[in-house]
């Protein structure tokens, strides 16, 4: 496995990571053969290097945090609970705080390698003010140790 360094945090990731949604799958998600499949693709994804998962939204972050097991020291785990989507939450300190603590607890995770908030995705339609909200809420979650890295991710070009 090729691996490349992160921008600035010196975590070497897997060229090939672990995320998106997954279309395609004939096992309905939550059933136990959903579960065992996620499992089995965790799994092998580890026996051939991969080490980051880049979920993107709370289904993902729980189905993958569960389906790790014991195996979560092998991996990176990006975390993205959809919070800097909804402008409600956006502009709330205390609710972005709440939201990555409540989105840990489902999901039984400690910590996070990497809190990535994805952010509206016409990044123009985002207040000041949500983007300084979640500035500090990122900041907050490094400095209290629930997340080692940060980062805002966005599908809007001109960002």
């Amino acid at each position: 496995m090729e691996y490349r360094r992160l921008g600035r945090t010196g975590l070497l990731l897997s060229a090939v990571s672990m995320g998106g949604h997954w279309k395609g799958i004939r096992e309905k998600p939550g059933s136990d053969p959903f579960k065992a499949n996620r499992r089995e693709v965790m799994a092998a994804a580890l026996d051939h290097g991969i080490n980051y998962i880049d979920a993107c939204w709370s289904g993902e972050v729980k189905v993958y945090a569960e389906a790790l097991g014991n195996r979560r020291k092998d991996i990176y785990f990006g975390f993205d609970w959809t919070l800097g989507r909804d402008p409600n939450i956006a502009g709330s300190l205390a609710r972005m705080k709440q939201g990555l603590e409540d989105g840990m607890r489902e999901a039984g995770l400690d910590y996070v390698d990497i809190w990535r908030v994805t952010i509206r995705e016409q990044a123009t339609r985002n207040t000041a003010q949500a983007i300084e909200t979640i500035m500090a809420a990122l900041e907050w979650g490094q400095k209290t140790g629930k997340a080692r890295f940060t980062g805002i991710s966005t599908h809007h070009r001109p960002w």
